[in-house]
């Protein structure tokens, strides 16, 4: 975790930019839990009054939670977007140990992982919150397979299925 904070702590600096602004800023969908039902119905940037073929509404919700937590203070919207990226590497790591019974391996392959620049964007935008937050979910999933928890290993996955199309 102190890697993970530590590489991607210039972060908390950099402001609501670009997609942002459709996404998060701009968006009444986000600021209002009374556009909830919309979630579900249209897409991700229509409380912006624009059109997109992207339909995330469990990414919407994330972000409506920040949102009723912190305002726009982008510094906790980017503690979030860190947070995940470190879990990310965590559940990699268990997952890892758990295939492969060496920790070493899982925790220099996880460590790659999470200091690696190809996150960069991912993790420094703050709508890039998609990648680690479907990332992270469908981690989950598999531990939870690995474990033969499938409730949550299912449940985890369908949530993954509602933060990005991929």
């Amino acid at each position: 975790a102190l890697v993970g904070f530590s590489v991607y702590s210039a972060s908390f600096a950099v402001p609501f930019f670009w997609d942002d602004n459709d996404n998060v800023v701009n968006n009444v969908y986000v600021k209002s839990w009374f556009y909830l039902p919309k979630y579900f119905s249209e897409n991700l940037i229509a409380g912006a009054g624009l059109l997109s073929n992207y339909w995330r509404p469990f990414l919407l919700l994330t972000y409506s939670l920040d949102y009723h937590f912190f305002g726009l203070n982008q510094y906790w919207w980017h503690f979030v977007d860190i947070s995940l990226h470190v879990l990310n590497a965590f559940l990699l790591f268990l997952i890892l140990s758990c295939l492969f019974k060496k920790r070493w391996l899982s925790l220099m392959v996880s460590m790659i992982f999470l200091i690696h620049p190809l996150q960069t964007e991912a993790i420094t935008q703050i709508t890039g919150r998609a990648d680690p937050l479907a990332f992270f979910l469908l981690l989950s999933s598999v531990f939870f397979y690995l474990k033969k928890r499938w409730t949550p290993g299912i449940f985890a996955f369908l949530l993954a299925l509602l933060t990005k199309e991929t």
